[in-house]
């Protein structure tokens, strides 16, 4: 399908190029350099332009300088469609899955972490039996202490009792028979007999023996109460032990279920991220300086103790400078969405899964360098417009083991990647203008590292360094391949490229600092490299939280 539609022009061309290689195989030539030898002797009169262009090839002096001008007549196949997407994919999933981890794994502190709930320990059904146990013998204890305590204080009641019984109005009488009778009401009576009538030691007696029967029955009262808390205590003991065993019992039989969290964690973050590439050259193909600039916005929460799921968008762009003599030029747009999740298993295994899709789109600038032949240059600028489908798949399988404030996550990494680019016209370029289709590319990258950070606790934040270190062995792994046709005339050929390197490292560092409260921000740098390549990435990541 063609970049641009509108273009009838370019399309009427193709056609006419499609009429006159009606003798030429349907196999498209290997290089330019054989098509335009097959072309060659009829040019002047089937293709005028290509004829020019032969001829000033020709006239080169040298086979490096022919070789530098053929560079600039062909679509790039240096690797640069991925130039804004394999770095800052790498850089927006390092992000993903650590947020992830802290979340289920529940092992790294991270803002918002202390509002989640983690699941409860596994019942010690022999340990909730000893305290039962413990439960029921405090409880008699308590029963035998109500007891004593309750008789001393009932002898003290009787005790007390006693000296008011014996108190009593006493009338005294006078051993004068000249004094009247002198009667003191509410007098105490003593052990003087002798000032004792007979009237008043009759009384005492009386209040003597009233005190005494009331002393028994006081007594009896309170010989009965103290039967019956004895045995309303007993029973309270026997319903603890009782209450105890089922407990006991019930622990033995119930498995430990993970809680819900009482308060959900939303979280909402936003990544600023930049990389240096640099692709040497491969073989015969030239390569390419790129640097490429983006920013992601995402949004998570935990379903439940052992999941969360999120969602990002971003838009990144790379622009491009091939390293041939033309320095023709490539500007890429990408906007890419995101679906990610992370599980925890109930050991310290986790699985990070994500999936991306992306559009890419290529604004490209060939710039043809051709010496001039008779006085008239080639030197034209062919643009193009084109895109590219992309999709990627991610899968990460770890550990989290921690001693204190150190941890460690070795883990596994499998990416898919899949690019579908779209035929396209170039324009602006007359007859040397291209037809071009790029095969489809995949790429499935293998994965293998650990990462490693200790957590420093402050007033007011945690400060977490980190360095990690992988490597990757990419199993597919394809080059970059375009099949080309001018629109002047001729055959049409291949421009392929080197496959890149099979094996590659990332090495990086990170620090991040969280408050207590619900904002983090994180800073990370990473370097990759393979053979003539490398990548410089850095970013920044600022998260919100809230419940």
């Amino acid at each position: 399908m063609f970049g641009d539609k509108s273009k009838l022009s370019s399309i009427v061309a193709i056609i006419l190029a499609g009429c006159y290689t009606q003798q030429a195989s349907a196999t498209p030539y290997p290089d330019i350099d054989s098509m335009l030898l097959v072309v060659g002797p009829n040019a002047a009169i089937n293709a005028p332009e290509l004829n020019s262009l032969i001829l000033a090839l020709d006239a080169l002096p040298t086979q490096q300088q022919k070789y530098l001008a053929l560079q600039s007549l062909i679509p790039a196949a240096d690797g640069s469609l991925r130039a804004a997407s394999e770095g800052p994919m790498r850089q927006i999933l390092s992000v993903m899955s650590d947020r992830l981890i802290k979340v289920t794994a529940q092992t790294g502190v991270s803002s918002g972490d202390s509002l989640i709930d983690a699941a409860p320990a596994p019942v010690d059904a022999t340990h909730d039996k000893k305290i039962a146990t413990k439960t029921a013998e405090e409880a008699k204890l308590k029963t035998v202490k109500t007891a004593e305590e309750a008789k001393p204080k009932t002898v003290k009641t009787v005790e007390e009792a006693k000296p008011k019984a014996v108190k009593a109005t006493v009338h005294f009488v006078s051993n004068d028979p000249a004094d009247p009778e002198i009667i003191t009401p509410n007098s105490t009576a003593t052990t003087n007999d002798k000032q004792q009538p007979a009237a008043a030691i009759e009384s005492a007696d009386a209040a003597k023996v009233e005190s005494k029967e009331k002393d028994q029955k006081n007594a009896k009262k309170d010989d009965a109460l103290n039967l019956e808390n004895k045995d309303k205590n007993n029973a309270t003991a026997d319903t603890a032990a009782v209450t105890a065993g089922s407990d006991t019992a019930t622990a033995e039989t119930t498995p430990a279920v993970p809680e819900t969290p009482k308060e959900i964690v939303h979280g909402a973050w936003i990544q600023v991220l930049g990389d240096n590439i640099g692709q040497g050259v491969r073989g015969i193909i030239p390569g390419y300086d790129a640097d490429v600039w983006g920013i992601v916005i995402g949004r998570d929460y935990l379903v439940c103790p052992r999941l969360a799921i999120g969602a990002a968008i971003g838009y990144q762009n790379a622009q491009v400078e091939q390293r041939n003599i033309s320095g023709s030029y490539l500007d890429i747009k990408r906007f890419q969405g995101t679906l990610y999740a992370g599980y925890r298993f109930i050991s310290p295994f986790y699985l990070n899964m994500a999936v991306t899709y992306a559009h890419n789109d290529y604004d490209n600038n060939r710039n043809i360098l051709v010496p001039p032949v008779g006085g008239v240059p080639f030197v034209r600028i062919a643009h193009a417009d084109f895109d590219a489908e992309e999709f990627n798949a991610y899968a990460e399988f770890g550990y989290t083991w921690s001693c204190g404030k150190f941890r460690a996550i070795p883990k596994l990494m499998l990416m898919y990647s899949f690019f579908d680019v779209e035929d396209y016209v170039e324009e602006d370029a007359f007859g040397l203008d291209l037809y071009t289709r790029y095969r489809n590319m995949e790429f499935l990258p293998l994965g293998a590292g650990i990462k490693l950070e200790y957590q420093n606790e402050f007033e007011k934040a945690y400060v977490v360094p980190e360095i990690h270190a992988y490597a990757f062995h990419d199993f597919s792994n394809d080059k970059q391949i375009a099949a080309a046709l001018f629109t002047a005339g001729g055959f049409e050929f291949l421009n392929q490229g080197v496959s890149p390197s099979e094996n590659s490292i990332e090495v990086g560092a990170g620090i991040a600092v969280h408050s207590y409260q619900n904002t983090s921000v994180t800073l990370q740098y990473d370097y990759a490299s393979r053979s003539d390549y490398h990548r410089h990435a850095a970013f920044i990541k600022v998260r919100h939280e809230w419940a």
